[in-house]
């Protein structure tokens, strides 16, 4: 279940937009921190706060007030993502620290991340992957309150929590996840949209790429859990790589098959960057993932897998990169300076004009580079894919 942010957390994302536009704000002294950097400086902070979750609200808003600067002067958005990942992923393990705490020393369980945050292509307006797991069955109840609250706290926070993996897992301790999805199904091969994305075998199997071990609470060292999870996601993925590249070949034409459908920039004024571009392009990496084992989930580690096993030539690493790049920034400028922007992906004739307004170009030729922008990315991926 995912919990809607407060009215203070909105008034928040306002902020951080109107910051966006405003020329009389002084640089702060540092724009790009690590996040060791991050997450000692929190921790200190918090070590005497009265009120540890307001406090962390505050430096949310505080830092990315800082990213939106740096976004603003050094206008790169690698960098941002970058920045806008370590402070998403500081912030999560604090969540669920504060949740854990509640429910003392009696059990034991770990926090996992994957998705964007993880990957390091996150966004302003994007929502967090996060799962609690336990140790063991005994620990789950536990697992499951501080899950429910850890994502209480991060909306406080107006960090969203992607609800998807949280039902897939169920609270599940390693041990069980094998037996609830033993094998793709023939349906899930055939059609791998006909079921509820929530319920999505497809779903699970690539989110499980993704992941990592964030934090531990208990006993139980966070050494232990990323053993089991990499012994999970060889069973279910690695071990048998075939699967997943038909899976993520019939996902990728279904989307483009939905995508035609329904989306056209030019005649119906309207494109998602993450859906009609994005997600079918990390159908073709996961595929590439599974095939040669690649456990970083950073698209230019893949994409210079692909460039070493001269898959790609250099021409097309280097435009991959820039289209992706350019999405990214996109998604940056949408989310930092669009005051209606529900996310960082729907773009409409409002949002093309305010985002050609910013970059300084006509919208045509805005339009033009979005449209080469996804053509090069398909043109990538069916290759990849053998379509």
């Amino acid at each position: 279940m995912v919990f809607a942010p407060n009215i203070h957390a909105r008034a928040s994302k306002t902020k951080v937009r109107n910051h966006f536009f405003r020329t009389d704000v002084p640089r702060p002294r540092k724009l790009r921190l690590e996040q060791h950097q991050l997450r000692s400086g929190i921790g200190d902070i918090l070590k005497s706060a009265e009120n540890p979750l307001e406090s962390l609200r505050d430096l949310h808003e505080k830092h990315l007030l800082r990213i939106v600067e740096l976004y603003k002067i050094e206008q790169d958005p690698v960098a941002v993502a970058f920045e806008l990942a370590a402070l998403r992923q500081v912030l999560t393990v604090q969540a669920f620290r504060l949740a854990a705490g509640k429910e003392g020393d009696t059990a034991d369980f770990a926090l996992l991340m994957g998705g964007s945050a993880i990957r390091g292509d996150h966004t302003f307006l994007t929502d967090v992957d996060a799962v609690v797991v336990p140790h063991t069955e005994a620990d789950r109840e536990a697992a499951l309150r501080v899950q429910e609250l850890m994502l209480r706290n991060l909306a406080e926070m107006a960090i969203y929590a992607d609800e998807v993996m949280p039902n897939n897992f169920d609270a599940l301790p390693f041990a069980r996840l094998p037996g609830k999805f033993p094998a793709f199904s023939a349906a899930e091969l055939k059609l791998p949209f006909n079921l509820s994305w929530w319920l999505s075998n497809g779903a699970f199997y690539r989110f499980l790429m993704d992941l990592k071990v964030a934090a531990a609470w208990g006993k139980v060292k966070p050494a232990a859990y990323a053993e089991q999870l990499g012994k999970l996601q060889h069973q279910l993925v690695y071990d048998r790589p075939e699967e997943l590249q038909t899976l993520c070949r019939e996902s990728y034409q279904k989307s483009r098959d939905i995508t035609r459908e329904r989306d056209d920039l030019r005649t119906k004024g309207k494109f998602n960057i993450k859906n009609d571009a994005l997600r079918q392009f990390y159908y073709a990496m996961y595929a590439v993932r599974a095939r040669y084992r690649i456990k970083d989930p950073a698209p230019g580690t893949v994409l210079n897998a692909l460039f070493d096993k001269g898959m790609i030539s250099a021409e097309e690493k280097k435009d991959t990169a820039s289209a992706l790049d350019f999405f990214l920034d996109l998604r940056h400028l949408i989310g930092f300076s669009y005051p209606l922007a529900e996310d960082s992906s729907k773009l409409d004739k409002k949002t093309i004009q305010m985002a050609a307004y910013a970059k300084g170009v006509a919208e045509e030729q805005l339009i033009r580079k979005i449209e080469i922008s996804a053509a090069t990315l398909r043109k990538i991926s069916e290759r990849i894919l053998d379509i």
